[in-house]
């Protein structure tokens, strides 16, 4: 989900607690993001202009 609580979806590669990735908006616009582990399945991403999201593992 993004700040606004719409969903996202993408493709995120993880090393230890941290990684990157691309997510899709609602728009169809992609964002780069880095991520890290913050509980069990459940990451937070911050774009580069600090925009956070919160992402689930499926």
């Amino acid at each position: 989900m993004d700040q606004e609580g719409d969903s996202v979806s993408g493709a995120i590669n993880v090393k230890g607690k941290y990684g990157a990735g691309i997510i899709i908006n609602r728009d169809k616009e992609t964002i780069d993001i880095h991520v890290e582990w913050i509980d069990y399945g459940k990451l937070k991403g911050t774009d580069e202009e600090g925009n956070i999201y919160k992402l689930e593992v499926n």
